[in-house]
């Protein structure tokens, strides 16, 4: 929903983009039809039209962790390449794949950066153990330097 068509949610818009500009969790909380969802999307569209990659991942009525898994993959199937470009690029570089320097480099957030290693990993791309992750399978030279 675009923000202008909400209503007296201006205030919680403007605290939302300030805790994301900060990298601090929100939780938002109220009764079921109070707009959390209306409010969170506009905040969305307002973070994509800055820049950022976000994601939306509706987990109402999940059937099992399967399903929540499918939700998640499919939340985060619309992301550009790009964020995983530059895990690959990190990786090869020996950048930490979530170093506050990689995310802040491309305006996402570390765990952004980890779920994009965890999808190369789960491609067979990358390895990735506890503190180490290293590429297995590289893709062609040219997809690392489209950044």
């Amino acid at each position: 929903m675009p923000s202008e068509l909400l209503i007296d949610r201006r205030d919680e818009l403007d605290t939302l983009a300030r805790r994301a500009a900060d990298r601090v969790a929100v939780r938002l909380v109220a009764p079921r039809r109070f707009g959390k969802t209306s409010v969170l999307l506009a905040h969305a569209q307002r973070l994509r039209d800055t820049g950022w990659h976000t994601v939306h991942v509706d987990l109402s009525r999940v059937a099992d962790l399967t399903d929540v898994a499918r939700r998640v993959a499919a939340g985060y199937a619309h992301l550009d390449a790009s964020t995983e470009r530059a895990v690959l690029a990190a990786v090869a570089d020996g950048t930490a794949v979530t170093s506050p320097a990689l995310a802040a480099e491309h305006g996402v957030a570390r765990t952004t950066l980890a779920a994009a290693a965890d999808r190369l990993a789960a491609q067979g791309h990358l390895e990735r153990e506890a503190r180490r992750t290293t590429v297995v399978d590289p893709l062609p030279a040219e997809w690392l330097r489209r950044r």
